[in-house]
């Protein structure tokens, strides 16, 4: 599992000491993500013309 630290950390060792010993913080480097965002309303709508077009 991974995640972003907040901007206001600038450095992995400014980030608060995780509370369990098998987490461990860490840099890696620069990456760029694709990210793709859904909300509930294009899953209603995507259900919705599956009603009417019998699929999805």
């Amino acid at each position: 599992m991974q995640f972003l630290l907040p901007e206001m950390y600038k450095k992995a060792e400014d980030a608060p000491r995780p509370t369990d010993e098998r987490v461990v913080i860490k840099a890696a480097g620069g990456r760029n993500y694709g990210v793709v965002m859904f909300s509930h309303m294009v899953l209603f709508i995507w259900i919705q013309l599956g009603k009417n077009h019998g699929s999805c």
